[in-house]
């Protein structure tokens, strides 16, 4: 029986590798510098069998799984778990730009945080980004 247990919990490994999306956006608000970062994962609907494998496996990490999950430590708890599966996960962009983002946080803004914080942020953001693109270039 335990023998079957694993075989499933490494089909919801190969499901959660071949379908987890990760989701970075730094959107527009009212407040503070006018941005901010909003992570998640999301687990595109499966049937329930495989939703069944994928919770076995994330069970066994101590990992929350939902359709859309939210939050920085989620995230980076599911980051830090796939991370030795990551050469055969098919959102390596995406989880990049997640993990960028989490060792990188935006700075919070407070009546002593000097503006050219936020920007020197922001310029470190823009070259990840385009020195990730350029990096896809080059290997196409």
């Amino acid at each position: 029986m335990r023998h079957l247990s694993d075989t499933l919990k490494n089909i919801g490994l190969g499901i959660i590798l071949s379908s987890a999306r990760f989701s970075v956006s730094v959107p527009r608000v009212h407040w503070g510098f006018g941005f901010t970062v909003n992570l998640y994962i999301h687990f595109p609907h499966k049937n329930p069998k495989q939703v069944l494998c994928m919770k076995m496996w994330a069970d066994e990490k101590d990992l929350q799984l939902k359709n859309r999950l939210k939050g920085k430590e989620a995230c980076k708890d599911w980051l830090g778990e796939l991370e030795p599966f990551l050469d055969i996960l098919t959102d390596k962009r995406g989880y990049d730009k997640m993990k960028w983002m989490l060792e990188n946080p935006m700075p919070r803004c407070t009546p002593n945080t000097p503006t050219n914080v936020f920007y020197d942020w922001v310029e470190k953001w823009d070259d990840f980004n385009e020195s990730y693109i350029n990096q896809q270039r080059e290997r196409e």
